[in-house]
């Protein structure tokens, strides 16, 4: 067993010290641990050397959001032929010793496999109820459609076959990347597992989930922080436009331009109705400003 997981980080102060708990109930069960930095403070990266002596650290120099950074392990990771196994797992995603070694048992249980994923359960420790098992894409909006989100955990079958799943809690095969390919960098962050989960069923390669392997998404962000960045609704839907484009046809691309015009719509309606204020407002709109960058092939991250 030569498992090779990948975290990325870019300045996460606010989970630093649960990330360094996280790692330490699963570190044991790997070959490679590697953590791709995302141009963080020069204190920062001072402080991962610190934290994670026996950690291989990859600077990119530049912030290449989630593609880019996932990319730079993975490349690494292919690198070394002993690794037989590359996982790639969020800071924030919780997985305690043991889940890792029954994930890559699962991995292995079938030539077929090239990506699995761990059933994701609510982020309170000790919930049995679904967050993540059993990713469907919808082509009409591009959306990952979670078929089980808040079942209880004993009402699930032991494994699925699905479409695609979590970004950054996930465990593959080799063979999947040399395949299906590395993650589109144009895409920066959002919806990348969509747009792999096609890829891999375009050259038949199988994507699977146990809820014999379980983890826990924790959500750690900033104090005060409630709200995502105003970059995440344009992120999110110019990216689902991208992914229509790329791989289906004008059907697609009006189905999803439509969904996402009016998620915009109805959330800046809301906004004003219910007086929460211009970012809010703000916030909605930046979904037209993504729709718009999409229809024009702007992939810039110039927000």
């Amino acid at each position: 067993m030569n498992i090779a997981l990948i975290t990325i980080t870019r300045n996460d102060d606010c989970r630093f010290r649960e990330w360094v708990n996280h790692y330490k109930e699963y570190k044991d069960e790997l070959y490679l641990h590697l953590i791709v930095d995302n141009d963080s403070t020069p204190e920062y990266q001072d402080l991962l050397r610190k934290t994670f002596p026996d950690s291989i650290i990859i600077e990119l120099g530049y912030n290449g959001g989630c593609t880019s950074a996932y990319n730079a392990g993975i490349k690494y990771a292919l690198s070394n032929k002993k690794v037989d196994a590359i996982s790639l797992l969020g800071n924030d995603i919780r997985m305690p010793k043991g889940e890792i070694t029954k994930l890559y048992d699962f991995l292995f249980s079938n030539d077929n496999y090239g990506m699995v994923f761990p059933i994701v359960l609510r982020p309170i420790i000790g919930n049995d109820r679904v967050n993540s098992f059993g990713n469907a894409i919808d082509r009409k909006t591009m959306r990952m459609i979670d078929q089980n989100h808040k079942m209880l955990i004993s009402s699930l079958p032991d494994m699925l076959i699905c479409e695609t799943g979590p970004g950054g809690c996930n465990m593959s095969k080799p063979f999947f990347y040399e395949k299906v390919g590395l993650q589109d960098e144009k895409m920066f962050m959002y919806s990348d597992e969509v747009e792999m989960g096609i890829r891999a069923k375009k050259v038949g390669v199988t994507m699977a989930i146990t809820k014999n392997a379980v983890a826990w998404h924790m959500h750690i962000n900033q104090k005060g922080k409630t709200n995502r960045s105003t970059f995440t609704p344009f992120l999110i839907a110019r990216n689902k436009i991208y992914v229509a484009k790329k791989h289906f046809g004008r059907k697609e691309i009006f189905t999803t331009l439509c969904f996402w015009s009016k998620i915009a719509v109805i959330g800046m309606v809301s906004s004003i109705i219910h007086s929460k204020g211009i970012d809010s407002i703000i916030y909605s709109f930046n979904y037209l400003k993504g729709l718009w960058a999409g229809i024009t092939n702007n992939m810039k991250n110039n927000f």
